[in-house]
């Protein structure tokens, strides 16, 4: 830029002027006599600096300012009993991270379908087909699902079947989610 600084309103001023003068077949020496003002002196880049207004100047924050430091940090767990502290579905329970597990804990439960039960004598069980079509005999107290769920109760007039998870409460405690598997409801046709 050889040291020169192009005023964009100085360019646009000049070529109006230069348009004005060429349309209204205005002589070169008016033209040049009302553009007189402008300056094409070489100007230093130097010489601008400083020229420019700081930036309004922001009062400090901090966290003891506003009303942030009444309440509590939400990175921190809740205290047992305070506002808002959720407490877990019987203290105490949790998941038995020793007994054995079963095949179909590895299985989502939205993907177990209910298609029947069987029974013999007071012993019932039901009959869950999984995504891949297999289909797998569920008795109570067996354990579905990757939350822990444990069959609780097989209904058989109902064609349902009632699952208890253990599900992390987020406070370091679990809270007890039941869940219920039943036969597929079919629209019925008008």
């Amino acid at each position: 830029m050889n040291g020169r600084i192009a005023s964009l309103a100085g360019a646009t001023a000049l070529s109006a002027a230069l348009m004005g003068a060429a349309s209204l077949q205005m002589p070169r020496a008016a033209a040049n006599s009302a553009l007189s003002h402008l300056s094409t002196a070489p100007v230093d880049a130097a010489s601008l600096r400083g020229t420019e207004r700081p930036p309004p100047s922001q009062p400090a924050w901090s966290a003891e300012s506003g009303q942030a430091a009444a309440k509590r940090n939400p990175f921190e767990p809740a205290a047992a009993g305070a506002a808002g502290a959720s407490r877990s579905v019987g203290d105490g329970v949790a998941p038995d991270p020793n007994r054995p597990t079963h095949p179909l804990e590895a299985v989502d439960l939205d993907d177990l379908i209910w298609v029947g039960s069987i029974s013999q004598g007071a012993r019932r069980r039901a009959l869950l087909q999984d995504a891949t079509g297999r289909l797998h005999l569920v008795a109570v107290g067996d354990y579905l699902g990757r939350n822990h769920g444990r069959v609780r109760h097989i209904d058989e007039a109902d064609a349902e079947l009632v699952l208890v998870e253990l599900v992390a409460d987020g406070l370091g405690g679990w809270r007890e989610n039941v869940v219920f598997i039943g036969a597929p409801t079919v629209p019925e046709q008008p």
